[in-house]
């Protein structure tokens, strides 16, 4: 009978730790029917458990953001438009999370953190993804201190204040992380680590004052990545002869030192016929070289110091980070650019449609918008905006703004200047501009 009984009871208690085991979603909005009205609030409720999502509905939340030994998803609803605002009041951390094991930070803007304050901070935490989100305007975007099995990916770090912001990311005591995708630029340091298996893949840091990359450590693999625009593309500061770290199919440009070590030995290629990393100033430093056996790689090694030196330097960049968009043709009505000078009447147009075609030329998507900036002849300007854009590699879009709508006070002559803007990742790169200037009259 009692083994009856307990036959009969399990499916009962398979069922329970099941139920113990389902997870929910709550949500969350400033102004809106929601589960809560602020993120803390849904982070502190007793009722939301480890491994729930917490996801958050657009809007902007000045709040800042504690997670204490709870595992939790925190999921924006849009990255542009789910934004987690400092106001730039408190120097401290927007979004802190402390002795974490498991979560997801993803789909948010983190921005305006006072003082030395940083966008996200992780202390003590384990298994943690910050991924697709937007941190702009913080002292420090990333730091991580004290954790392990940690990734950002996909990530835009910016800093609005070139070389006032500290660094983009700030890692120390971190055991195997991986950072994989994101953009950091305009800190004074990009990336700083010091841990041990780290993987640093196809980031670009670019306009970083001081440095683009700097390792504290070994046994970590830096490739793919795109370094430009610092005094320095990357140091390396470990005191050990063996080969610690590997460095190879990156892009060092237009550093004034591309790369620095300290008392330590390190692999800068990955061997014949794979290569070594692109250096901008090769040509430069070894005027007499020559391209081996048409393979992409220079005959001599870029020499870093007497104990590091790439063996097989490459010939070209390995793949441009920036997408390739022109401002191919500015028209109006299919008119110009055959006609640079056009006459416009207040009377019989109510406002001007001012035209843009892009095509990109490069291999992936491009962020695209066009920036006309109209100078009358007394002086005065007015910048007026297309909106923004998606363009596939190959295509071709027709973007438009009105001038309008006019009145008696418009009459008189402008230049217009075309500006096409486009990034990779809503960051516009200055070196992406391409301009046109063509003029009209407004008559009566």
């Amino acid at each position: 009978m009692v083994m009856f009984l307990l036959i009969c009871m399990l499916p009962l208690a398979l069922n329970l730790q099941s139920v113990e085991a389902e997870t929910q979603t709550w949500t969350v909005d400033d102004d809106g029917p929601a589960d809560f009205h602020t993120i803390q609030d849904a982070i502190d409720a007793p009722e939301v458990m480890d491994g729930d999502t917490i996801f958050v509905r657009d809007g902007i939340y000045q709040e800042n953001v504690r997670v204490d030994e709870k595992s939790l998803l925190l999921i924006g609803e849009n990255k542009a438009s789910t934004i987690i605002d400092g106001n730039g009041t408190e120097p401290t951390d927007l979004v802190r999370l402390a002795n974490v094991n498991t979560a997801v930070i993803s789909g948010f803007t983190i921005r305006n953190a006072a003082g030395y304050g940083s966008g996200i901070c992780l202390l003590g935490c384990r298994n943690i993804k910050i991924e697709d989100t937007i941190i702009e305007d913080c002292y420090r975007g990333i730091v991580i201190a004290h954790g392990s099995d940690l990734k950002a990916v996909g990530n835009l770090i910016k800093s609005n204040t070139p070389g006032e912001g500290d660094m983009g990311m700030h890692i120390y005591d971190v055991l195997r992380m991986e950072i994989l995708d994101n953009i950091v630029v305009g800190f004074a340091h990009g990336i700083g680590t010091s841990g041990l298996e780290f993987t640093l893949r196809n980031n670009t840091l670019a306009d970083n004052v001081y440095l683009g990359v700097y390792l504290a450590s070994d046994r970590n693999v830096v490739t793919q990545n795109v370094i430009i625009n610092s005094q320095e593309g990357i140091r390396i500061h470990w005191h050990d002869i063996t080969p610690g770290n590997e460095v190879y199919h990156n892009d060092f440009i237009n550093n004034m030192v591309q790369a620095s070590c300290n008392e330590s030995t390190n692999v800068w290629d990955d061997g014949y016929p794979s290569g070594g990393n692109y250096w901008s100033d090769y040509e430069e430093r070894y005027p007499d070289a020559r391209e081996l056996d048409g393979s992409g790689i220079w005959d001599t090694p870029y020499v870093i110091d007497d104990h590091n030196q790439d063996n097989y330097p490459l010939v070209e960049p390995l793949s441009p980070r920036i997408p390739s968009a022109i401002l191919a043709d500015l028209v109006k009505r299919q008119a110009w650019p055959e006609h640079h000078h056009y006459d416009i009447s207040k009377d019989e147009d109510e406002s001007q449609t001012l035209n843009a075609r892009v095509e990109n030329l490069g291999n992936r998507t491009a962020w695209v918008k066009v920036v006309f900036n109209t100078t009358k002849d007394n002086g005065t300007t007015s910048i007026i905006e297309t909106d923004v854009v998606n363009i596939d590699p190959g295509e071709t879009a027709d973007l438009s703004a009105d001038f309008g709508p006019l009145t008696d006070l418009d009459r008189g002559k402008y230049t217009v200047s075309a500006r096409c803007l486009f990034s990779q990742d809503l960051i516009v790169w200055g070196q992406g501009r391409r301009e046109k200037t063509f003029k009209f009259n407004v008559v009566a």
